[in-house]
């Protein structure tokens, strides 16, 4: 039958549901996407998720020169 549901499994679930949002979202935009972010939540507490790394990739993709090669 099915394996146990691990920890790991968990992650990679997560990160298949971000990735089908994100693909989603990126396949409703013509132009562009204006990504906001912030460090902290509504209620204070630092933002911890599986968007964070996108948000850095993002931001370093954007700050990178052009022609760099990268």
């Amino acid at each position: 039958m099915g394996q146990p549901w691990t920890a790991e499994d968990e992650t990679q679930a997560e990160y298949q549901r971000v990735k089908r949002i994100l693909a989603d979202l990126l396949g409703r935009v013509s132009e562009r996407l204006y990504l906001c972010h912030s460090e902290l939540a509504v209620n204070g507490q630092e933002q911890l998720g599986p968007l964070l790394p996108l948000v850095h990739a993002c931001i370093s993709v954007v700050n990178e020169p052009v022609g760099s090669g990268k």
